[in-house]
């Protein structure tokens, strides 16, 4: 697993209301190539899919599992509050990541958290 050295914003998730079939705990980037074929606007997806960095353009939004990698051995690099993870708990709640504590809660898709894209070793 790679983390972006930065966040690549402030985003809200996506609409309420809408079954996204991102539930996957392990696999963000199978979670955001969900979102991202679904006609409607996930902009926490989007940005991280759209980050590059050294060269490299295959970004996508963390799991919940792969942003409580990031906190248990990287909390240092990432800012305190809630991060998005790519995995939708309910049509109208996704998991976040909070990086001062630990913990993970849902939150209502239409807030707008920080994101920080990662990508992967092997593809």
């Amino acid at each position: 697993m790679i983390y972006a050295q930065e966040d690549a914003g402030n985003f809200k998730w996506g609409p309420s209301g809408t079954e996204t079939g991102a539930t996957s705990r392990f696999d963000g980037r199978t979670n955001t190539q969900a979102l991202l074929t679904l006609n409607a606007d996930f902009p926490a997806a989007f940005y991280a899919s759209q980050y590059t960095a050294d060269g490299q353009s295959d970004f996508y939004l963390p799991s919940a599992a792969e942003l409580n990698h990031g906190w248990a051995y990287l909390s240092d690099r990432f800012e305190e509050g809630s991060y998005w993870s790519s995995t939708q708990r309910s049509a109208d709640f996704a998991f976040t990541q909070g990086f001062d504590g630990g913990t993970q809660h849902d939150y209502d898709e239409f807030n707008e958290l920080r994101v920080r894209p990662v990508r992967r070793f092997i593809r």
